[in-house]
């Protein structure tokens, strides 16, 4: 028998691998359609999927079986989603603001430059 609670228990009970695999076949196709519409972008989505897989076998125990298992594992690919968003946003903040902390050394430099070339051509 392959329906989703015996192969949760199975997993859950034994840590049948196999059984959490099955599982996994049965859903990574409508979980990673999910993520692309999410992320559009197709390799994002497959290492989302892959975390929500990870996430979902390590809080498998939380699954309390009053709602649907396909719900419960869009729940945790969007938190998936949520984290890599603010990971991204986090990445591009640093590099903006490195961008303007070279712009500012750069326009002193240039400045520091000019003022050498003035006092070299003053004292020759």
């Amino acid at each position: 028998m392959n329906d989703e609670s015996s192969l949760i228990r199975r997993t859950l009970a034994l840590r049948d691998n196999d059984a959490f695999s099955t599982l996994v076949k049965m859903h990574q196709g409508r979980v990673r359609a999910f993520l692309v519409r999410l992320c559009k972008q197709y390799d994002v989505a497959d290492d989302l999927a892959q975390e929500t897989f990870i996430n979902a076998f390590r809080k498998l125990s939380s699954y309390k079986g009053t709602g649907s298992f396909s719900g419960w594992l869009y729940r945790i690919a969007y938190h998936c989603f949520l984290q890599h968003r603010r990971s991204v946003s986090r990445r591009l903040e640093v590099t903006d603001d490195y961008i303007g902390q070279l712009e500012v050394l750069s326009d002193r430099y240039d400045s520091i430059s000019t003022e050498q070339m003035d006092m070299e051509q003053a004292l020759a």
